[in-house]
């Protein structure tokens, strides 16, 4: 299973037209700007003692005693009476250091101890001379080495040879002589691994490929070879002579020909044999194709995988993992809100994705807001043969400190069903969405009593998929039940996106603008982008 790295926010914003913003990042800031001063009247700047002895070393954390009485660690202040002192400071593998002083009362004065580290020394000698060395973290030359008192877990590395280790004590003005004879390795390889037991080469940017991976002992040469299940030796790899530990072949599922192989199970083997042409090994290991997996990048603003407005049906498969944060906003003089959050797609069990968001809504003049949710999606027709895909979404989320709504993933329990037609490098999708929640959703973040309160989202995208990039348009309407009737509960959402995996990385770096609308109070523009990584 592949594991993920890390990750950065882009974020931007744009102008608007008419009083939506305002309307939205409106909120008490007459209470908030009261606070604030209330806050402010009982804070008071640290100041420097007025009077006092300060002790501090380096390094801190040494042992402080006055006239051999023991006060404290540094960095410490005292105020002692008005005299001479004698003051010793001890830290564990460092000298001792003492001096005398004079403090009158009611003075302010700082001593500071260089602390000297006790040490001694390790003599080396390795055969052969090229050998590194380490003594715990750090290296070790040749000949003299100071170093400080204490044991150290000493190492040998050289190729061809067998790791060597062992472990020595350093003493006080001391010299330690190690002498270091590395021992031949037998030529040997580690079991193979490989990035993706089962693969489909159709996915983009590496994510359609599996490096099969090896150490070994020491020089020689070695071919792998990849046999389909009737024998047919389909590729074949020629190693450049072993110099190194580390090798390894990238396959892309394509045979000698470059022609993509069928879907089966094909068998690797990996012979060698050492530079004198005595010593052998062999490993070998099973590698599946399957051209079914299909592995496409998705952002889950909306609480789910998908378009930035509509999920979508399709499913990481077994093996896969997304993980992204992303930021989108607006700012406009002295207010701004953006939306950030972190989300991970994983896979449980196959054709379900589990989607997991979280974040901050920073915005002013109101308190910053969080959100947090997952949703489960359930494959029920996956793509395949037939242009027709659906999948089942239940969806929890939960927002903390606002009652909008700007990302179409309000605080409450949804279920949807996203299906979609594919034609090509066409999508159509379409999510019939409804929401039950124990708030109501206010443009203007006013607090209404709680209950029950039921929402439907219209959602629709359009995505142009070119494999390692992909761009997608989409919206959505959110419509109430109240007061006896369906009416549109405005604003109206519309976004635009880009998203690009850099070559043979998983690495995905994405840009989106969006819009919110109400025929009564105008619209305003959002920007922002996400980095992730999906493998």
């Amino acid at each position: 299973m592949s594991t993920v790295v890390f990750i950065f926010v882009l974020s931007g914003c744009a102008t608007s037209s008419g009083t939506l913003f305002k309307d939205t990042v409106q909120s008490d800031s007459a209470s908030k700007a009261e606070n604030t001063q209330d806050e402010g009247s009982t804070y008071t700047e640290p100041e420097e003692p007025a009077e006092g002895l300060t002790i501090t070393s380096d390094p801190s954390g040494a042992e402080i005693y006055i006239d051999r009485t023991y006060q404290g660690k540094t960095p410490l202040t005292l105020t002692p009476g008005s005299g001479r002192y004698r003051i010793t400071l001890k830290k564990e593998g460092y000298y001792s250091e003492s001096r005398w002083i004079e403090y009158n009362t009611g003075t302010s004065v700082s001593i500071n101890f260089p602390l000297k580290q006790i040490t001694g020394y390790l003599y080396l000698t390795t055969y052969p001379s090229e050998t590194e060395v380490k003594a715990s973290s750090f290296g070790l030359s040749k000949g003299v080495n100071e170093l400080p008192i204490g044991n150290y877990t000493i190492s040998a590395d050289l190729f061809g040879y067998d790791h060597f280790s062992t472990n020595i004590t350093i003493y006080e003005k001391s010299t330690t002589n190690l002498i270091i004879h590395m021992q031949p390795s037998k030529f040997s390889f580690s079991p193979l691994s490989l990035t993706r037991q089962v693969f489909n080469p159709n996915n983009p940017s590496g994510l359609g490929t599996s490096r099969i991976s090896f150490t070994v002992t020491t020089y020689g040469k070695g071919i792998l070879s990849i046999k389909s299940e009737d024998g047919t030796t389909v590729r074949k790899h020629q190693f450049e002579p072993f110099t190194t530990w580390e090798q390894g072949f990238t396959w892309d599922g394509k045979d000698s020909r470059g022609r993509t192989v069928p879907d089966g199970r094909y068998r690797i083997t990996l012979i060698g044999v050492d530079s004198k042409g005595v010593e052998k090994d062999t490993k070998t290991a099973v590698i599946r194709i399957d051209h079914s997996l299909i592995i496409k990048d998705r952002n889950s603003f909306s609480g789910a995988s998908g378009t930035m407005f509509s999920p979508t049906p399709d499913t990481l498969p077994m093996g896969s993992v997304q993980i992204d944060i992303g930021s989108i906003g607006h700012m406009e003089s002295n207010l701004y809100r953006f939306p950030t959050s972190v989300a991970l797609r994983v896979v449980p069990t196959e054709q379900l994705e589990a989607d997991i968001t979280g974040g901050i809504l920073l915005q002013s003049p109101a308190d910053n807001a969080y959100f947090a949710g997952i949703a489960l999606k359930k494959g029920l027709i996956p793509q395949g043969n037939s242009p027709f895909s659906l999948s089942f979404i239940a969806k929890g989320s939960y927002l903390f400190g606002t009652y909008t709504d700007s990302l179409t993933n309000f605080t409450g329990l949804s279920v949807s069903l996203p299906a979609a037609l594919t034609f090509g490098p066409v999508t159509l999708a379409v999510t019939p969405d409804i929401l039950l929640s124990p708030y109501r959703v206010s443009v203007g973040n006013e607090a209404y009593p709680a209950g029950f309160y039921l929402y439907g989202y219209g959602r629709g995208a359009v995505i142009l998929d070119f494999g390692s990039a992909w761009m997608a348009l989409s919206g959505a309407l959110r419509t109430t039940y109240r007061d006896g009737g369906i009416a549109d509960d405005y604003p109206a959402y519309a976004g635009g996106e880009l998203h690009w995996i850099l070559p043979g990385t998983g690495i995905i770096v994405s840009g989106f603008i969006s819009g919110e609308m109400d025929p009564a109070s105008g619209y305003f523009i959002n920007a922002g982008g996400s980095v992730g990584l999906i493998k």
